[in-house]
């Protein structure tokens, strides 16, 4: 009788079990990145069981291969014996096997011994004997495991490398999503850029706008998208676990484990890093701006997106911050009107309530065990009452600022500017009542870009703002 023994990480799941160990325990205390030093110089195998013991992690939601799955349950049919063997601390192995239960045993690493590599094919032996065995694994980590496997399959994009080092085996290979160009772009959400473009506002309301100025506001939105991303990367490795309980966010490259969760580590320097040098080649106050942003950024994601209310506040101050950033970028930090400001805060204020009363609308359980958010299923009808009032006080500010420009030289009609009104009174009005029935099931910007009366609402703002600013009515009635 032949036995199947099959590896756990980047194997029989599309992530790596230890590395969401670390994340898990990190979130739960930060301490664990200094703690996991002096238990590195321990041993791998202690460092493993320490981060498990300290974590909250749980294997019910990992994202596990179906092609493995199915080579399991066809060796069962033929009456294999089935086994894991990984990496991973025993214990892992344990809830894995008692999750899925398709193995006859489990076998992970100790205190003393990481069970990888010829440890692996040690204990393999231990356990089968000299019976022939098939051995599904990824890594070159795996070689002497699959030099004495009868069947060998290699889990891996790259397995036309690993199957060239073993010589006279024929071994299947099994390709994998994971590190696809398309799950990069993915884990970037360019889209999101979009937001970034307030930071052309106030070069397009400033009276002095020359090329120089619109060149400084390029260089601000590149920079604001690269710190954004770098973020939203950060966001997504510490929410892994949470994203895969929701119903769009489990499709996230990291949650769904398109990407090895390893990449963030050379990802996040790659993009904050030109974000910093380019903020930093216009002036000291836009890297300052920058700076301000990643800072509450990382807060948000680290903290603040858990304290309630709170994190609203946060989203809508991020906003705001893009659009000073923008008249700081073109060094013209008067060109805002403070009444601008306070309209960006009422009116990002009531997005981001938009955006909260959206997933709880589509059932997103904040109570679970997991979850990083503060809010419950009871609170969708205050929130919702929160988005209106906030949005109908931000078309109140947008009238007053109106009223304010009317001697403004930025502006050569400047009476043009109460048209925004009835606009923006229009689009929140509306975007209020389908968030209310559930239409929204995602970002609401996002939503927006996709929206054709969203996007005719952007040209017709865009429209009027142009005419104010360039248009000359006394011209047509003289």
């Amino acid at each position: 009788m032949s036995s199947l023994i099959v590896d756990l990480d980047g194997t029989l799941t599309d992530t790596d079990c230890s590395v969401e160990s670390l994340l898990s325990a990190v979130i739960k205390n930060p301490l664990i990145i200094f703690y996991s030093i002096f238990w590195y110089f321990k041993g791998k195998p202690y460092l493993k069981k320490r981060l498990f013991d300290a974590s909250n992690f749980h294997v019910k939601n990992l994202p596990f291969n179906e092609s493995v799955i199915e080579i399991i349950k066809d060796a069962k049919v033929q009456n294999n014996k089935i086994y894991l063997f990984t990496g991973s601390t025993q214990k892992i192995a344990d809830e894995v096997s008692d999750h899925l239960n398709l193995f006859d045993g489990s076998f992970g690493s100790n205190e003393k011994i990481n069970l990888t590599s010829y440890n692996k094919l040690i204990k393999i032996r231990d356990i089968i004997g000299n019976e022939p065995f098939s051995y599904v694994g990824n890594s070159k980590a795996d070689l002497p495991i699959w030099e004495e496997a009868e069947k060998i399959y290699i889990v891996s994009n790259f397995g036309e490398s690993l199957k060239n080092k073993l010589k006279n085996k024929a071994p299947k290979v099994i390709l994998k999503s994971e590190n696809s160009y398309l799950s990069f772009i993915k884990i970037l959400r360019p889209y999101q850029w979009f937001k970034n473009v307030l930071v052309f506002v106030p070069f397009f309301i400033y009276e002095y706008s020359t090329l120089n100025e619109f060149w400084m506001s390029i260089i601000g939105f590149i920079s604001f998208s690269l710190a954004a991303s770098s973020v939203y990367i950060l966001n997504d490795l510490l929410d892994v676990s949470s994203d895969r309980e929701h119903p769009t966010k489990k499709k996230r490259p990291f949650a769904s484990g398109e990407l090895n969760l390893l990449h963030s580590f050379w990802m996040i320097p790659v993009l904050l890093i030109p974000s910093l040098i380019l903020a930093s080649s216009v002036s000291f106050n836009s890297l300052i701006i920058i700076s301000s942003y990643l800072l509450v950024t990382f807060l948000y994601s680290v903290y603040l997106k858990k304290v309630l209310i709170l994190d609203i506040c946060i989203l809508a101050s991020l906003y705001t911050l893009r659009l000073i950033g923008g008249a700081i970028f073109i060094q013209s930090e008067f060109s805002l009107s403070p009444w601008l400001i306070n309209f960006s805060i009422f009116f990002f204020f009531f997005l981001a309530c938009i955006k909260r009363e959206s997933e709880l609308i589509i059932g997103i359980d904040s109570k679970k065990e997991n979850s990083r958010r503060s809010y419950f299923e009871e609170d969708k009808k205050i929130i919702s009452t929160l988005s209106v009032s906030s949005g109908l006080l931000s078309v109140l500010i947008l009238l007053l600022y109106a009223e304010n420009s009317m001697n403004s030289s930025a502006f050569s009609s400047p009476i043009l500017l109460w048209f925004l009104s009835p606009v923006f009174l229009y689009w929140i009005s509306r975007f209020c009542i389908i968030s209310s029935r559930g239409f929204i099931k995602e970002d609401p910007l996002f939503f927006a870009i996709k929206d054709r009366v969203s996007i005719l609402f952007a040209i017709l703002v865009f429209t009027i703002i142009s005419a104010a600013k360039f248009l000359e009515i006394s011209y047509f009635l003289n």
